[in-house]
């Protein structure tokens, strides 16, 4: 295995493409730091036109790294579809660590998490890889739902931000039931609110949902402050039917802030009749949390906001678990291609929309 760490002389790819005539250009990425670029690339895919450029400038010289340039490139603009065909163009025997690894991510933003899986089927034996090899392992554990094993395989990935955020989450949704390990006391304290009184509902004959905008990706947890002021509107019309006294909500923290929405109501206005209820919080962008809270509880959820924002590149919104109904009022989608046949035919299933 080529040994991938950086020199201290070494250029980086920028600088190489355009001070390197294509022969050394050629000796930087087969003896060279430049090897390292693909290590770089799957933390941070920001490389598309000096890769564009190193492909165009060896492609006499050697078309085989040409073309896994070229398909580099593409996996740095997400361009999916045509470079899981360049990847795949790869013969086996020279597709490397790196390349299975983008391949991988390739896959699971395509919602192919079989194909994912099949390209890690082994594990590196260089230890440079295998956090990056772990991480993507436990990413698919978490997207099929075993928690467990994406816990097991985060404790390998390293210590880095993003698997600290995942393990806090996992381990918050999960008490008890995952091993305990030192995490990151923020993320923890951001986190370990929401879920604390799952079991108030168990003697509810009512539960409804609101949103909230966490996520498992780092990454994909809203920091939009017009999300949450549209759950607090959703709250705030709640707080008509009942008071602070007959609710209980998985995070205990909301109820505390209830009396004050409440009280922006006329007195003419609020209701009088006693009703016990429990809220329970579900993830917009992660919403299958709501079945390992509430097995057992049918949900009714007012739905609101923005779609359809991706939890480690999978769309697992506006998907909604058996037991949660969606009232769906108003939603927006970013983007025109998200409204698949099967969304369409699911969003039928609720109608009318807004």
């Amino acid at each position: 295995m080529i040994n991938l760490k950086l020199k201290e002389d070494d250029i980086d790819l920028e600088t190489a493409v355009a001070t390197l005539d294509s022969t050394n250009l050629l000796s930087y990425f087969y003896e060279g730091g430049g090897l390292s670029i693909f290590l770089d690339l799957l933390e941070r895919p920001n490389q598309y036109r000096s890769l564009l450029l190193a492909s165009e400038k060896v492609s006499t010289n050697d078309p085989d790294l040409s073309s896994r340039l070229f398909a580099w490139a593409n996996f740095c603009v997400n361009n999916d579809d045509f470079s899981r065909k360049l990847f795949e163009s790869i013969p086996d025997q020279k597709r490397t660590i790196e390349d299975r690894l983008a391949l991988c991510q390739i896959y699971r933003r395509l919602g192919h998490l079989g194909l994912a899986r099949a390209a890690l089927d082994v594990e590196p034996e260089d230890s440079i890889f295998t956090e990056l090899w772990a991480r993507q392992y436990s990413i698919l554990e978490l997207l099929e739902g075993n928690y467990r094993a994406a816990d097991e395989y985060l404790e390998r990935s390293g210590n880095r931000s993003t698997d600290q955020w995942m393990r806090a989450y996992l381990q918050v949704l999960n008490p008890g039931k995952l091993p305990a390990s030192p995490l990151n006391k923020k993320y923890l304290n951001c986190l370990k609110s929401r879920f604390s009184s799952v079991n108030d509902a168990s003697d509810k004959s009512l539960v409804f949902g609101v949103l909230d905008y966490k996520s498992p990706d780092m990454f994909a947890s809203s920091m939009n402050i017009g999300d949450t002021m549209q759950t607090v509107a959703i709250l705030r019309y709640v707080s008509r039917y009942f008071d602070s006294g007959s609710l209980s909500c998985d995070d205990p923290g909301v109820i505390s802030q209830f009396e004050l929405l409440r009280n922006t109501w006329a007195d003419e206005q609020i209701s009088k009749d006693e009703k016990m209820a429990h809220i329970a919080i579900i993830d917009r962008d992660f919403p299958e949390t709501v079945t390992i809270n509430h097995p057992d509880k049918q949900i009714v959820t007012i739905v609101h906001g923005w779609f359809s924002h991706k939890t480690f590149g999978n769309i697992r919104t506006l998907r909604f678990p058996e037991n949660v109904y969606p009232i769906i009022m108003s939603m927006y989608l970013q983007r025109p291609e998200d409204l698949t046949s099967d969304m369409i035919e699911t969003l039928k299933c609720y109608e009318p929309i807004g």
